[in-house]
């Protein structure tokens, strides 16, 4: 009765129309529900990558026990969404979770898999793209402390203004990224907190994504179901 789509990139605020990054150029600025809709003969529902994402792993993962979280989609660049209450929220264009747009200004780095594997590129190591990336992660590789340390001061401002703006229960790192990247990550996400009178904020849990298969995947495909059925 439907289909759901997951797509990397910003909206525009031209419609569905969405601007990605360049290894999607082909698929730049275009209606591509409309085109895919056209194919299929059924209704196409489109929405980001990483805010399909947060809505797999509210579904299928650690939405079992939070109802507020901040997901990091790590993929080719840096993404993800937010739940908030149980629910994707989308913000009034659609971007809610554009996290790394507030770093360039900052001069910090954004945590792109896509780095980690040029760098690995440039130590020797033949990567032709992330899916090679994912499926020969050696933890042993030297390049990955060194993509570490330019990351994470992005991903720790980031934490930050999320925690501080929206008071989520958890911050979730998912996307593509390997599970050992991501337990050597998650220490070295610092998030500003100062205490007042001898107490601080609540913090988040920082917690690695849980969802059993491609959260975006699963995320898109309960997009059909949301609109139809769970308004």
């Amino acid at each position: 009765f439907g289909v759901g789509l997951g797509l990397t990139g910003f909206f525009v605020g031209d419609g569905s129309k969405v601007n990605p990054p360049d290894p999607l150029e082909g698929l730049a600025l275009l209606e591509v529900d409309a085109l895919l809709a056209d194919a299929m003969g059924h209704p196409v529902w489109l929405d980001n990558d990483g805010s399909v994402a947060a809505i797999g792993e509210s579904l299928h993962g650690v939405g079992h026990r939070y109802r507020d979280f901040a997901y990091f989609y790590f993929g080719h660049g840096f993404g993800g969404g937010l739940i908030m209450d149980g629910r994707c929220a989308r913000g009034a264009h659609g971007n809610a979770g554009e996290f790394a747009g507030m770093l360039p200004a900052l001069g910090l780095e954004r945590a792109a898999l896509e780095t980690l594997r040029a760098m690995l590129v440039k130590d020797g190591v033949a990567l032709a793209d992330i899916q090679a990336l994912v499926e020969h992660y050696d933890p042993r590789w030297p390049a990955i402390e060194r993509w570490i340390e330019r990351v994470a001061p992005g991903l720790s401002v980031i934490a930050s203004a999320v925690v501080a703006i929206v008071d989520p229960q958890a911050v979730v790192l998912g996307g593509r990224i390997p599970t050992d990247l991501a337990q050597r990550l998650m220490p070295r996400i610092a998030i500003d907190n100062v205490s007042r009178r001898g107490r601080a904020r609540p913090q988040p849990s920082i917690v690695l994504a849980e969802a059993p298969f491609d959260a975006v995947a699963l995320g898109a495909a309960s997009l059909p179901f949301k609109e139809c059925f769970f308004h």
